[in-house]
């Protein structure tokens, strides 16, 4: 009897790593699936055109282009302080972004590193660059937040609680 049990041991332990190996990756697989379909519900609505032909996707790049010659600007009186390094990490992250959802994501982070370099230009600033930023920021603001900070709690909340918490940690899906 004693024979068997040793034989029975490490079948059960491979048995049970594999079904504990198994149901991970497949709840990973559906949770990454579940994140894109409420990202791209977001996504969706940010290529719809307004009336006036306008879209996020246009938005956000207007805003990166303008923001690039700003940073550029920038660069040249300034140097190259922690501030232009974070806004050209940016602007590269915007360019190989394939979501509107994460696109917006950065373009906030963009708008606060811009206001903090603007900041340190003082009377130096390029106010033709600036204004043309603030302008498409206060737009961008006024007709996409509400819905992506909608998405945002939706994710947050999807995300929330055990085991999709760890999951998501696990699997990089998220914040």
């Amino acid at each position: 009897m004693k024979k068997d049990l040793s034989k029975f041991i490490p079948a059960l332990i491979v048995l049970i790593v594999t079904a504990v190996f198994c149901v991970t990756v497949i709840g990973g697989i559906r949770l990454k699936l579940d994140y894109n379909n409420i990202v791209k519900g977001f996504d969706k609505e940010a290529i719809k055109t307004d009336r006036h032909g306008n879209c996020l996707s246009n938005d956000l790049s207007a805003y990166v282009s303008t923001a690039k010659s700003f940073v550029s600007y920038a660069e040249g009186i300034l140097g190259s302080p922690d501030e232009i390094a974070k806004a050209k990490e940016l602007i590269k992250a915007f360019d190989e972004n394939s979501s509107a959802f994460d696109g917006y994501g950065i373009y906030t982070e963009l708008a606060s590193v811009i206001e903090n370099i603007n900041s340190r230009l003082g009377e130096n600033g390029n106010t033709s660059d600036l204004a043309e930023l603030l302008s498409d920021q206060a737009k961008i603001k006024r007709a996409y937040s509400g819905d992506y900070l909608e998405t945002s709690e939706k994710l947050d909340t999807y995300l929330d609680g055990f085991p999709r918490s760890v999951l998501a940690k696990l699997f990089n899906i998220g914040k």
